[in-house]
């Protein structure tokens, strides 16, 4: 979204909405302009594997802490994380944008 704004592509709120949405299911966002307007987003994710929170909780009972670290956006990261029953804290994205910020 801050591509789209920085190059002064106009992205209409419908458009805002949904990519909130789609991060917070652990998606990443791709947008499709076209004359200096935004005209599509698409949500792409890896599907995660369907015994995956309960491989955690078995670990969990094990004494292990499960976390995870992605190289996602944060929001796309607490999503994924919210899949497989991680706590916010436990869910780390590290995008370059993250990092150079700080």
């Amino acid at each position: 979204m801050r591509l789209m704004q920085e190059r002064n592509v106009i992205v209409p709120d419908r458009f805002c909405d949904r990519a909130c949405e789609y991060a917070s299911e652990g998606l990443a966002l791709v947008l499709l302009s076209a004359q200096g307007r935004v005209e599509a987003i698409f949500g792409i994710g890896n599907l995660i594997r369907s015994d995956a929170a309960e491989m955690i909780k078995l670990l969990r009972m094990c004494g292990w802490r499960v976390m995870l670290a992605s190289g996602d956006d944060p929001i796309v990261a607490a999503g994924v994380g919210r899949v497989i029953c991680l706590a916010p804290s436990d869910s780390v994205g590290l995008c370059r944008e993250t990092l150079d910020r700080r």
